[in-house]
């Protein structure tokens, strides 16, 4: 039978009792390695998953390269408070200008906003009128994949997914080499379809 919410307790707490609802071992590909392919492997560590890998076609996961970015891409931060969002991936603060600008705006005060706000502020209302984070959001990026403990495997290209009985086997190309194949129990495909020829990938009829 499905859970049942509670309308009068925390969304958030009750939310969070229902997770993880697979085993934490679980072996969970992506196959992305940009900032939503990141996002959903940060979402899973939170989560306590512990043997997430992600499959990234060039030769860094393309978040570390991404020069623009949307709030979807960190959607799975929106719990994050700021201050632990920063002190959690190698920051010391917010830029006083973005600070400033979000209070005078009538938002709050930063440190009482989730991560997420925050930078959906910085993205629309104050476009082209701050400075990005020093090293540009790259920087974020790379401290959020070198700070998760996932396995991230570069000059990876996708080449087939099929579903069988005991999970899902991934087809892959490692620097341009012959083909192998790895097991995993499922998978995210994060990003653009990765497939050629028309292949698709299905549930076994």
């Amino acid at each position: 039978m499905a859970a049942q919410m509670d309308p009068g307790k925390s969304f958030e707490d009750q939310f969070s009792k229902l997770h993880p609802g697979f085993p934490v071992n679980m072996r969970i590909a992506i196959v992305g390695g940009g900032p939503s392919g990141l996002s959903a492997a940060y979402a899973l560590c939170k989560l306590d998953y512990s043997n997430v890998t992600v499959l990234e076609k060039h030769h860094t996961d393309k978040a570390k390269k991404q020069g623009r970015i949307g709030v979807h891409a960190i959607s799975d931060f929106a719990l994050d408070s700021t201050p632990a969002f920063l002190e959690d991936h190698g920051f010391k603060s917010v830029p006083k200008s973005v600070a400033y600008g979000y209070t005078a705006s009538g938002y709050g005060f930063v440190q009482d906003m989730p991560y997420a706000y925050i930078h959906e502020f910085t993205r629309t209302s104050m476009a082209g009128k701050i400075r990005r984070f020093k090293g540009g959001y790259m920087s974020m990026w790379q401290k959020i994949s070198e700070s998760l403990p996932i396995e991230v495997l570069c000059n990876t290209e996708v080449v087939a997914i099929r579903r069988n009985s005991s999970g899902v086997n991934i087809k892959i190309k490692q620097n341009g080499g012959n083909s192998t194949s790895l097991e995993f129990d499922k998978v995210i495909i994060s990003g653009s379809f990765p497939f050629k020829n028309g292949r698709t990938y299905r549930s076994p009829s």
